[in-house]
C-alpha cells in the first residue's frame, strides 16, 4: 500500500469517527453520560477507606511499623520499674488509755496530733527542706519539690503512719525515704522545742536580748580598748606615767639652762659647764657609731670596685660618703681632746651664740616627746575608765542571763509532756528487692495502638484535606468536564529508546480518534491537539512525543511543536530557528525524527517573547503548517503559564489534560474546568505513569 493510500485511509478514519458516530447537537455530548447514568448511589465510607489506602497497604504497614517500634522503644526508655521504699512511725500515747476511748477529750486531742503530723509529712515546708538535705548529701541527685511530692504516699492507721516513696532506683527510693524521716524527726524536735508556754518564751526573748546586749558590750569594749584590756592599759598607763616625768624633768633643764646662758655672762656660763657635763661629752657614743659606719661603707667600697668602674656613681659617692665620715670622726676626736684638755668652749660670743641653738632645738624636741606622752597618758586613761564601767555592765548582764537560762531549764523540762503523743520510728526505709509496679508492657502496647491509628488517622487526615489524584477512577467526578481517554504506563529502563510497542499510547490515539467531536475547521487538512499539564511534576513533552510517535506509526504524517515559550523553557531552547520564528513570520527548521514523525523546537528564546504573541499570529503559524500534516501535536506546558499557550488552546481540535498519581485533584479540576470553557467543551484527561495495579489495566 503506497503512502498516499495511506494517508487517504488514515483521514477519513478520523473524519468518519468524528462525523458519523454522532447524529444532532454536538453539545448534547457534554450531558449524555449524565442523562445516560442512574442515580447515584449512597457515599459508602467503608468503600471510601478501601479507595484510600489503596496501593498503600504495605506502605502504611511498614510506616505503622516504624512507628510503633519507636514509640515501644520510647515508653521502654522512659517508664522504668517501680521500686517502692516503705518506713513505719508510731504515735504513742502520754497517757494510759487514750486509744480506748472512744469520743472523749483526750481521744480527740490525740487524733488530732496524729493528723497534724501527717500534715508536717506532706508539708511544704518539710519536702524543701528535705530536697535541700538530698542534694546536698548526694549532688548526683537531682530533684525538685514537686518530684519528690509526687513520689510520696501517705497513709494512716490509727496511731500508725505509713511513708511510702517510689524511685525506678531501689537505693534512691530508700535515700529518699531515709532522708523525708530524718528532716520529719529534725523537724519534730524543732517543734518540740518550740511547744512552750508564753513564759517559755518572754524568757527566750529576754536571754536573745540579754545575749545581744553582752555582744554589743564586747563590741564596745573591742573598740575602745583596741588591743589592750583592762590590766594592760593600766600598766601602759603607768609606764607612761613614768616616761612623761622624766621628759618633764629633762624639759625643765633644758629650759633651766637657756635661762642662765641668756641671762649670766660668759664667765658664768663657763662655770656651768663642770666637769659632769665635761664627762657626759667624752664618754658620747658618737664616735663609736661613725667607726662602724666607716667599717660598713669600707666593705661595701670594697664589692662595688670589684663589679664596677672607678668612674661609675655609686663607686664615686661612695668614696665621698666615706672621705666625709672620715671627717667626721678626726673633727669628733679633736673636739674630744680639746674637752679633755680644759678647754672653754663657751670663750667666744659665737660659740655662745651656737649653744643657745642647740639647747633649743634640744629643748623642742624634749617638749614634743613630752607633749605626745601626756595624750597618750590621757587617752590610755580614759580607756580604763570606759572599759572598767564596760565590765561591770557585762557582768551584771551575765548574770541576768545565767538566772534566766536557768529558769527557762526548768520551764522546759515542766513542759515536755504538754503533748498527747510521742513520735517513735518503727522502721526505716529498706532498699527493695523487686520493683512493686512495672508498667512498661501495658504502656508500651498503649503506645504502639496509638501511634498505629496516629499513623493511619494522618493517612486519612492527608486524603481529607488535601484529595490527590492516584489512581484513574479518582478522576470519575471530572467526566463532564475532561473525559478520561486512557492512561499512559511508564517507560521501560532502557535509554531513550522506546518500547517495541507503547500500547498504552496507541490505546489513547485510538481514543482521541474515536472521540466523537467535530474538526474546529473542517477545512484545514490537520487535526490540531494540545498537551497540556496540569503541574510542573508531569512530564508534557514526553507525553507529547509518545502520542506523536503513535499517530506516526499508525501512517499519519504527524509534527510535534514545541509551544513551551516561557521563561522556564528558555534554558532547554536551542539557537535554531523554530516556533518562535513561526510566530513572527521568519523562516523555520523542522527536523525529522523519524518517518512521518517530524520536530519544530521552540526557537530562539530572544527572537519572539511570550508577551508580544497574538491571536492572528497564533491562527498564521497554524495554517501555514496545517496543510503539510495530518496531525499536529503542540506541547503548551503547564496550565496557564503562557499567553500563547492559552491562544494555542483555542484554536485546536482536541486538548488533552496530562495529570499523574500524586496531583492534587483541586488543581486538576481547576485545569480541567479552564480549558474545557476556552476549548468549546473539547478538553480530554489523559493519567500518565500510572501504577501497576491501576484499576484502568488490571480492573
Amino acid at each position: 500500500m503506497s503512502a498516499e493510500s495511506t494517508h487517504a485511509e488514515g483521514q477519513r478514519g478520523y473524519a468518519n469517527t468524528s462525523v458519523n458516530s454522532f447524529a444532532g447537537d454536538p453539545s448534547l455530548l457534554r450531558v449524555r453520560n449524565f442523562v445516560e447514568s442512574s442515580e447515584s448511589p449512597p457515599p459508602d465510607p467503608l468503600k471510601w477507606l478501601l479507595r484510600t489506602f489503596r496501593g498503600r497497604y504495605k506502605q502504611v504497614a511498614r510506616y505503622a511499623a516504624l512507628s510503633a517500634f519507636v514509640a515501644i522503644l520510647v515508653v521502654t526508655i522512659m517508664s522504668s520499674p517501680r521500686y517502692e521504699s516503705e518506713a513505719l512511725i508510731r504515735i504513742a500515747a502520754t497517757q494510759p488509755f487514750i486509744l480506748y476511748e472512744n469520743d472523749s477529750m483526750q481521744s480527740r486531742d490525740f487524733d488530732a496530733f496524729v493528723l497534724s503530723q501527717i500534715s508536717l509529712l506532706s508539708g511544704p515546708v518539710l519536702l524543701d527542706r528535705t530536697v535541700q538535705n538530698i542534694v546536698d548529701k548526694h549532688p548526683t541527685i537531682a530533684l525538685s519539690k514537686q518530684e519528690l511530692q509526687s513520689r510520696l504516699n501517705i497513709s494512716q492507721s490509727k496511731s500508725l503512719i505509713t511513708l511510702k516513696t517510689w524511685q525506678s532506683d531501689p537505693a534512691i527510693a530508700a535515700i529518699f525515704t531515709n532522708t523525708l524521716l530524718d528532716t520529719y524527726l529534725s523537724m519534730q524536735r524543732e517543734g518540740t522545742r518550740s511547744r512552750v508556754s508564753y513564759r517559755e518564751q518572754e524568757l527566750s526573748q529576754r536571754e536573745q536580748r540579754l545575749l545581744d546586749k553582752i555582744k554589743n558590750k564586747n563590741a564596745q569594749a573591742l573598740e575602745i580598748g583596741g588591743e589592750y584590756g583592762v590590766d594592760s592599759a593600766v600598766a601602759a598607763h603607768s609606764t607612761t606615767v613614768e616616761q612623761l616625768q622624766t621628759a618633764s624633768k629633762k624639759l625643765a633643764d633644758y629650759n633651766r639652762m637657756i635661762t642662765e646662758l641668756q641671762e649670766t655672762g660668759i664667765t658664768s656660763a663657763s662655770l656651768s659647764y663642770d666637769k659632769d657635763t665635761t664627762r657626759a661629752l667624752v664618754d658620747d657614743d658618737a664616735l663609736d657609731e661613725m667607726i662602724y659606719d666607716r667599717m660598713k661603707l669600707r666593705t661595701e667600697l670594697i664589692h662595688m670596685e670589684d663589679r664596677y668602674q672607678p668612674w661609675q656613681r655609686n663607686v664615686v659617692n661612695s668614696k665621698s660618703a666615706l672621705a666625709i665620715l672620715e671627717q667626721s670622726i678626726t673633727d669628733r676626736r679633736e673636739s674630744i681632746r680639746a674637752l679633755k684638755a680644759g678647754a672653754d668652749p663657751l670663750s667666744s660670743s659665737e660659740s655662745r651664740s651656737q649653744r643657745l641653738q642647740e639647747l633649743a632645738g634640744k629643748r623642742d624636741g624634749a617638749k614634743e616627746i613630752y607633749t605626745g606622752l601626756r595624750d597618750e597618758a590621757r587617752i590610755l586613761n580614759r580607756k580604763i575608765i570606759e572599759l572598767k564601767f564596760l565590765e561591770k555592765e557585762s557582768i551584771v548582764l551575765r548574770e541576768l542571763l545565767d538566772e534566766t537560762r536557768r529558769i527557762l531549764d526548768e520551764i522546759q523540762l515542766e513542759s515536755r509532756f504538754d503533748v498527747p503523743g510521742v513520735i517513735e520510728v518503727v522502721s526505716r526505709g529498706q532498699i527493695a528487692t523487686e520493683p512493686a509496679k512495672d508498667t512498661r508492657n501495658i504502656f508500651s502496647v498503649i503506645a504502639a495502638v496509638f501511634m498505629v491509628g496516629l499513623t493511619l488517622l494522618i493517612y486519612v487526615g492527608a486524603a481529607i484535606i488535601r484529595p490527590a489524584v492516584r489512581f484513574s477512577d479518582d478522576l470519575g467526578s471530572l467526566a463532564l468536564q475532561a473525559p478520561l481517554i486512557g492512561c499512559l504506563e511508564p517507560l521501560g529502563v532502557d535509554g531513550e529508546s522506546l518500547p517495541s510497542a507503547d500500547i498504552s499510547a496507541h490505546k489513547i490515539r485510538n481514543a482521541i480518534q474515536l472521540t466523537n467531536l467535530e474538526p474546529l475547521q473542517a477545512e484545514r487538512r490537520a487535526r490540531i491537539m494540545s498537551v497540556v499539564a496540569d503541574s510542573t511534576d508531569v512530564q508534557c513533552d514526553e507525553v507529547a512525543s509518545r502520542l506523536g510517535r503513535s499517530f506516526s506509526d499508525s501512517g499519519l504524517k504527524t509534527l510535534l511543536v514545541n509551544a513551551d515559550i516561557g521563561l522556564a523553557s528558555v534554558s532547554n531552547s536551542d539557537d535554531s530557528h523554530g516556533w518562535r520564528e513561526l510566530l513572527k513570520g521568519d523562516s523555520h527548521t523542522v527536523k525529522e525524527l523519524q518517518p512521518g514523525f517530524d520536530y519544530l523546537n521552540a526557537g530562539d528564546p530572544f527572537c519572539h517573547r511570550d508577551e508580544n504573541v497574538s491571536l492572528n499570529g497564533v491562527r498564521a503559524a497554524i495554517s501555514s503548517l496545517a496543510s503539510e500534516y495530518d496531525v499536529i501535536i503542540f506541547n503548551i506546558g503547564v496550565f496557564g503559564s503562557t499567553l500563547s499557550a492559552s491562544l494555542i488552546n483555542t484554536e485546536t481540535d482536541l486538548s488533552v489534560l496530562v495529570t499523574k498519581p500524586g496531583s492534587a485533584l483541586a488543581s486538576v479540576r481547576r485545569a480541567a474546568y479552564e480549558l474545557n470553557r476556552s476549548s468549546q467543551s473539547r478538553t480530554r484527561l489523559v493519567l500518565s505513569g500510572i501504577f501497576p495495579n491501576d484499576p484502568f489495566i488490571s480492573p
